[in-house]
């Protein structure tokens, strides 16, 4: 049985702007120990222990030259489409966009999002350009946002589905298919 552990665009430059973000009503000690730190342990965690597992392929998609940590050799492996993996395990940034799409975009019933090994972009006040991040003002409610999205009960409506939109749109709430999680020391 071979699986596969799909990191994608874990972009040094975005984890340090959301780290040092001041826009959360929390200080940056605060978040970054109850949400990055935890979630990048994590995630090396994993790497560490499946490079050596003969049963995983793990993979980066993204930008390399970017990549939160470059020391891991194994990430730098490109992925291939053309491969059909028994089971698929997606984490990195940013959960309700990039990760998901990449979620989407496999053909497989078996196919998981490590929840506790991903990041959500949260939107900014001066920041216009980004409006399919949610709105909050905490961590504690960034975190409630990640449970929401991944249960179904929203996701973002674009008013222009077209190539070359604005990106604008709203998050309508509702019942949507619940996406597939696992916990990282479940995948262990």
């Amino acid at each position: 049985m071979k699986k596969c552990l799909i990191v994608v665009d874990l972009f040094k430059h975005i984890i340090e702007n959301m780290q040092s973000d001041t826009t959360l009503k929390n200080d940056s000690s605060t978040i970054n120990k109850n949400y990055f730190e935890p979630r990048i342990d994590n995630l090396k965690e994993l790497i560490h222990i499946l490079q050596f597992n003969k049963h995983f392929d793990i993979t980066y998609c993204g930008d390399q030259k970017q990549c939160l940590d470059k020391t891991y050799k194994v990430i730098e492996m490109k992925y291939d489409e053309n491969i059909k993996y028994d089971e698929y395990y997606i984490c990195g940034v940013s959960l309700s966009q990039c990760v998901t799409e990449k979620y989407n975009s496999i053909n497989s019933d078996k196919k998981f999002i490590i929840k506790d090994c991903c990041f959500q972009e949260w939107y900014t006040y001066d920041d216009s350009n980004n409006p399919d991040h949610p709105k909050v003002n905490t961590i504690q409610e960034l975190i409630k946002f990640e449970n929401d999205f991944l249960d179904g009960k929203m996701r973002f409506k674009f008013y222009d589905n077209s190539p070359g939109n604005d990106g604008s749109g709203e998050w309508d709430y509702g019942e949507y298919e619940k996406l597939n999680t696992i916990k990282s020391e479940d995948l262990l």
